[in-house]
């Protein structure tokens, strides 16, 4: 019974009802059981979503061949008292900066015994800058979404990277306003049928262009093509020098038969949903993007070739379970315990885009369940 949490003892264990008792029991051991899959504490032989985490790390077997290669790459000393005293010496000059900044009584501090930290306040905005912002909206004409489009085709020429699947030379004098149509439709989740409505255009040209020309390739090709020329713009090097990177998912509900599509009730109730998962520039520019299963890790490469942007350093609230050939990861992980969840934080950095090796941290040793 030492699974049961403190919030499930008056249901579970102080229940006086044996019928009441059993079935309290089982849904408490079943909810327990469901959390500690999904935090790596237990987990099922053969199974790709629940597996073992540390199938994940380098093997204890290979670990003793490769020690001293790696250590080397991340700069530490092979030998582990030697690290502990580094790092214990680190936290001694640590310390009196945090007690300095605790001895504040600001917005972190400490009240009977527990950290506390509070939220920041709003500043408010100067006047000037409220100025200037309503100038700006001023001088900024407000568009329609496919004029949008349309302009910056004509600054990029993006759609010449939608070439014909069977490789024909396009006869339609309207292919490309067919393709504007089509690329609305699929961006704004608005469907080929509607969108034939809105732009008074045939549906099975519509469904034609979809089928020949927006495809996978083709709209990465075209994906780049727009970063590229975003990337060479002055304005862009104000914002980043395109070495950093963020990633994340999104989820979007869906309707009908969709093959990611899965159920997640957090997000979604009774229905279904799909998850995007995209990599977004300090230039502010969505360089990737990849669609996956709701509630599923992604390794996918955080740099996308052809794209003028140089991706050196990213973040990401996902753990990297599978290496990527030709790159070289130093990845720091801090775990922490919130009731029935275990929250990653992970920063991964790519210093040399020509390296061959891996550092993988490990993670806290899960415990097995039987019979699991």
């Amino acid at each position: 019974m030492d699974f049961v949490p403190p919030k499930w003892q008056p249901f579970v264990v102080d229940n006086q009802s044996p019928t009441e008792r059993r079935h309290y029991y089982e849904l408490c051991a079943l909810l327990e059981l469901r959390a500690a899959l999904r935090s790596g504490d237990a987990w099922l032989e053969h199974s790709r979503r629940y597996a073992d985490p540390e199938t994940y790390l380098i093997s204890r077997n290979r670990w003793p061949e490769v020690r001293s290669e790696v250590s080397k790459q991340i700069g530490v000393s092979e030998d582990s008292a030697c690290r502990l005293e580094d790092r214990e010496a680190e936290l001694q000059t640590l310390f009196p900066r945090v007690d300095a900044l605790l001895a504040q009584s600001g917005n972190v501090r400490i009240e009977n015994g527990e950290l506390v930290v509070s939220p920041l306040e709003a500043e408010d905005v100067p006047e000037t800058a409220a100025e200037l912002a309503s100038l700006i909206d001023q001088r900024l004409p407000r568009v329609d979404l496919s004029e949008l489009v349309i302009e910056v085709d004509g600054w990029t020429e993006f759609t010449r990277c939608f070439e014909h699947a069977g490789g024909a030379e396009p006869r339609s004098p309207n292919l490309r306003l067919h393709l504007y149509a089509s690329l609305l439709a699929q961006g704004c989740n608005l469907g080929l049928g509607r969108m034939a409505q809105i732009a008074d255009v045939a549906y099975h040209q519509l469904a034609w262009s979809t089928n020949w020309y927006l495809r996978d390739e083709t709209l990465k090709a075209a994906v780049t093509n727009v970063v590229n020329f975003q990337f060479q713009q002055p304005l862009s090097r104000h914002w980043g020098g395109g070495t950093l990177s963020s990633s994340d998912g999104q989820r979007f509900p869906v309707s009908g038969k969709v093959l990611n599509a899965t159920a997640l009730p957090r997000y979604f109730g009774y229905g279904k949903g799909v998850t995007f998962y995209t990599w977004t520039s300090d230039q502010f520019s969505q360089y990737g993007m990849k669609g996956i299963r709701c509630g599923r890790k992604t390794w996918r490469t955080f740099r996308r070739p052809g794209t003028s942007i140089s991706i050196r350093t990213g973040s990401t609230d996902l753990i990297w379970t599978k290496p990527c050939a030709g790159r070289r990861y130093d990845r720091s992980a801090r775990c922490k315990r919130s009731q029935d969840r275990r929250f990653l934080s992970v920063c991964y950095r790519n210093p040399d885009p020509a390296g061959r090796s891996l550092r993988r941290t490990s993670l806290p040793q899960p415990r097995r369940l039987g019979g699991a």
